[in-house]
């Protein structure tokens, strides 16, 4: 039942046809759909609609709907359309899944393209893919090949229903949506206004309690999926604390991915929003605790505290990707500032150390032989002596790094040769040309001789200078530190050569 309410007077909507609140149509159903991608899922991406192929092997019903999406989980959305109660003859919609399943990503990049060519805004076949690709990061041939069915329509007959629970027991994926018309009266001075109002409701599996009804088979690709998520995001947090990528004290706010339920999402935004406090973090560099919750100052993981903030606004107890969720004054989320394999951050690093390594082949052959561009913020170059090696980094604070990196493997021994080293420091600048910077790593039993310079990634019309700057202090480093590490004196490491 649906109300208007106006203080102690609660109204009860009128249930009316999906006709009667202007869906006279099936070309009006579709566009509704197509417009709000949102019914069929988290963060679903229509691909095409009536898709081609499916009426060569099944006759096409003229009240039939047919909508193909793609999740940003990669995994194609099968969704069928009813304006009426939709008959015991749709799990036909499972044949649907099974014949998509055998698609490529290529191929369904290019019913894509047609799709937006119909929408007047063309895309290439290989722009379609870069698209979709974009949308579902993992989009693969294994992701396609589990594709999940929904179901829409105003009722479902009891037969149709318990079809479903059994096709989701058995293991196929298979959603229930629930199209609801109401009318509503609104009260004025010139009497009242007939509003039509449309309500949508994931009937089965009840969002609440999906994962009580969920088979085994389903059970375990989520235990799956969610080991998955803890060990990225740990793996993630790794490479931020260990390159320094974050200052302390960055502020960092949540902002719920948009692949989240349009359910959830609501209830999580209505607790933020009582709580200004409830929506900002601060970074750390400490791997067990990174972010420190603004409301009890406690520290959390990146996922441990969205797990904990989602609990505390919706009940539910679920794993999420934490550093999706967490984003700096500029907008980077932690994932894209760990510069991810493509996209975000990631990608201007590509790009910057592919003009990097133009110069350097030209210019120092001997310092690397690399070939794979990393989607990172540094590089390593190889020193003479094992145990070290050299880096150049974007780190926090827009600045630039070059330095000789020393880990011998315990502590004792990079202490003993970062002593030595630091012992000749008066020689090593008078040769360098500036002071240094002589760090020492405790938690990471390491130490760092380093220059820094001032640099962000983002201004690519500075690349040049980035570029000029770490070729000269790469110049700078290896000639003020060539006798130590050639073994060319008595303060050498005098350790194993490469």
């Amino acid at each position: 039942m649906l109300f208007t309410v106006a203080g102690a007077v609660a109204m009860p909507a009128q249930t009316i046809s999906l006709e009667e609140a202007g869906l006279e149509a099936r070309a009006d159903l579709q566009e509704w759909v197509l417009a709000n991608p949102g019914i069929l899922g988290p963060a679903v991406k229509v691909v095409t609609f009536e898709f081609d192929g499916m009426a060569t092997a099944v006759s096409a019903s003229p009240d039939r709907v047919n909508v193909l999406g793609l999740g940003a989980d990669g995994r194609l959305v099968v969704a069928e359309v009813k304006s009426s109660r939709a008959p015991d003859t749709d799990v036909v919609a499972a044949k649907y899944a099974a014949m998509v399943s055998r698609l490529m990503p290529e191929s369904l990049a290019e019913h894509y393209a047609r799709f937006r060519a119909r929408q007047q805004a063309p895309l290439t076949p290989d722009e379609a893919l870069a698209e979709l690709q974009a949308h579902a990061p993992d989009l693969s041939l294994e992701t396609l090949r589990r594709p999940r069915v929904v179901l829409l329509a105003p009722d479902f007959s009891p037969a149709l229903t318990a079809s479903v629970v059994w096709l989701n027991e058995m293991g196929l994926d298979v959603s229930l949506i629930q199209i609801t018309a109401f009318r509503s009266f609104v009260y004025g001075q010139l009497g009242s206004t007939s509003v039509p109002m449309i309500s949508v409701s994931q009937i089965y599996p009840v969002r609440q309690v999906e994962e009580f009804v969920i088979s085994p088979e389903r059970q375990r690709a989520k235990e799956i999926a969610d080991a998955k998520r803890r060990v990225q995001d740990a793996s993630t947090v790794r490479r931020l604390v260990n390159a320094e990528l974050v200052a302390d004290g960055t502020m960092f706010t949540i902002s719920p991915p948009g692949d989240l339920g349009l359910e959830i999402r609501s209830e999580l935004e209505e607790w933020l929003n009582a709580d200004p406090a409830r929506r900002t973090a601060y970074w750390q560099n400490e791997l067990n605790g990174p972010l420190v919750w603004d409301v009890d100052k406690a520290a959390y993981t990146p996922a441990a505290l969205v797990r904990h903030i989602v609990e505390q606004a919706t009940g539910l107890s679920q794993d999420h990707f934490g550093t999706q969720w967490w984003r700096d004054p500029t907008g980077w989320t932690l994932v894209e500032l760990a510069g991810p394999s493509s996209g975000g951050r990631g990608a201007l690093y590509r790009e910057f150390w592919s003009r990097w390594l133009q110069t350097v082949r030209a210019q120092h052959p001997d310092w690397t032989q690399m070939t794979v561009l990393p989607a990172q913020n540094f590089v390593t170059l190889p020193s003479p002596v094992r145990g070290t090696h050299f880096t150049l980094a974007f780190v926090a604070g827009g600045r630039l790094r070059s330095d000789l990196f020393i880990d011998f493997g315990t502590t004792e021994r990079s202490t003993a040769q970062f002593d030595m080293l630091q012992s000749q420091q008066a020689d090593v600048e008078a040769l360098y040309g500036r002071p240094l910077s002589w760090e020492r790593l405790p938690d990471r039993g390491a130490y760092r001789v380093a220059d820094y310079g001032e640099g962000e990634i983002t201004n690519q019309a500075d690349y040049p200078f980035y570029i000029d700057w770490m070729v000269d202090a790469q110049e700078r480093l290896r000639r003020a530190l060539a006798d130590i590490l050639h073994g060319g004196g008595p303060g050498s490491f005098g350790f194993e050569r490469r």
